[in-house]
């Protein structure tokens, strides 16, 4: 024998339905999101806020940065660079380090705990931020608010400068 089915069953049901369709259609898509190759010229360097020997003085943001002379890791040492969210659903950044020199940043980040590194573009200092973990074969940026995540993203991407030539191409 067939039952009535109440209102809210029947609306459970269409909802559970949805839930599964929108997993399934979810997927069948696992493509990563687009990710971009970094800007000539950037770069990872360890830092001082007091000057030192060999060290090179930026401007950041009114205060005196002293870069170290060796880099950490440069544009040729990136496979890519992609946005993405971190673990509390916020926007992020993800840099994928080439595998053959995923373990020199290693063994670099790990004598750097709890110290500032700098992502410089020719002379101009991106972002600021302390090592809380060594990395190797990636990092991501997160935490830092929707505007500087797309700041950051496209200053290291050359993405705004690619834009603008693009777009003096179709004028």
């Amino acid at each position: 024998t067939l039952m009535p089915v109440s209102a809210s069953l029947r609306s459970f049901a269409h909802f559970a339905l949805f839930v599964v369709a929108a997993v399934l259609v979810g997927c069948g898509d696992t493509a990563p999101p687009p990710s971009i190759v970094p800007a000539p010229g950037l770069a990872l360097h360890a830092i001082s806020m007091d000057p030192c020997a060999g060290c090179r003085m930026l401007q950041d943001k009114g205060f005196d940065v002293y870069l170290k002379p060796m880099r950490l890791a440069a544009s040729a040492d990136i496979e890519r660079i992609a946005k993405t969210v971190d673990s509390s659903g916020q926007p992020a950044i993800r840099i994928r380090f080439k595998p053959e020199v995923s373990g020199r940043l290693l063994r670099a980040t790990a004598e750097h705990i709890n110290e500032p590194l700098a992502w410089v573009v020719d002379d101009t200092i991106l972002t600021v931020a302390n090592v809380n973990e060594p990395f190797g074969a990636d990092m991501i940026f997160a935490g830092i608010g929707a505007a500087e995540t797309e700041r950051l993203y496209a200053r290291m991407t050359g993405a705004s400068s690619r834009l603008g030539e693009q777009r003096r191409r179709t004028e």
